[in-house]
């Protein structure tokens, strides 16, 4: 899993480390896990997990920093212990992390494949014991009260999604990453873009949404390809910012 030392700046400074050097500057852009030839070697090993849980959330994007960056990693390594179960005990299912949305300024924590079928998933890290429900307008809401995070992004990335690949199934999952939460399913839920779940309910969600998928459609090796070439590569700050001649010297 991702050490949470790429993202904890308190930590660093905690610790008793050689001086620091000059950081680089903060318009560095992410930079990809993968490339052709490292993707071809992963999968001809029968590796079916690719990606670390958070690495986008490293580089900073949508402006999310420090502890709730932090918070935010630690829900996408909840979600992705699910997933990676899942598709190391399911054939054909392939699982990828931290990947850039196609064409756009943005990322989507996890995304699931079997066959033809593309499921987006959005970790959430959102408070424990609670009620969560979708209003009508599609927003989630924390009880029947609408709070700031409610309002995803999910049905945009959704779109970013089905732009890029028009030939295959997308859906959406929202994954509440919480102990003891319940998620209202009323007609709302239904009706809504995407699904929203409790994180001990999303096995069960997967094998709703891929149970009518037929097995003998082949897997398609250029849509994992250029989904693992979307995979973003962690941002190691200590390398950034601290001086290797320093620790050599130590």
């Amino acid at each position: 899993m991702l050490p949470l030392l790429f993202v904890a700046d308190k930590y660093l400074m905690s610790l008793n480390l050689p001086p620091l050097g000059k950081p680089k500057q903060e318009n560095v852009k992410p930079t990809s896990l993968f490339n052709k030839d490292k993707f071809a070697e992963a999968f001809k090993k029968g590796q079916k997990v690719f990606g670390h849980p958070g690495a986008s959330l490293t580089w900073g994007i949508n402006g999310i920093k420090g502890m709730s960056s932090v918070i935010g990693i630690n829900g996408e390594e909840q979600t992705a212990k699910v997933l990676d179960e899942y598709a190391n005990t399911h054939e054909g299912v392939y699982v990828f992390h931290s990947l850039m949305w196609p064409q756009s300024n943005g990322d989507t924590d996890h995304v699931l494949v079997y066959k033809n079928n593309v499921i987006i998933i959005d970790s959430k890290r959102w408070k424990s014991v609670r009620k969560y429900s979708i209003s009508a307008s599609g927003f989630v809401m924390r009880g029947t009260v609408p709070f700031p995070e409610g309002k995803v992004k999910t049905l945009y990335a959704v779109n970013r999604w089905k732009e890029a690949l028009p030939n295959f199934k997308i859906s959406a999952i929202v994954c509440i990453a919480q102990e003891k939460i319940f998620v209202q399913r009323d007609r709302n839920w239904y009706r809504a873009p995407f699904r929203l779940t409790e994180i001990d309910k999303l096995v069960d969600q997967l094998d709703y949404e891929l149970k009518n998928v037929s097995s003998d459609i082949p897997d398609n090796y250029g849509l994992l390809q250029y989904l693992a070439r979307l995979t973003v590569k962690p941002r190691n700050l200590r390398s950034e910012f601290i001086r290797e001649d320093g620790i050599n010297r130590q």
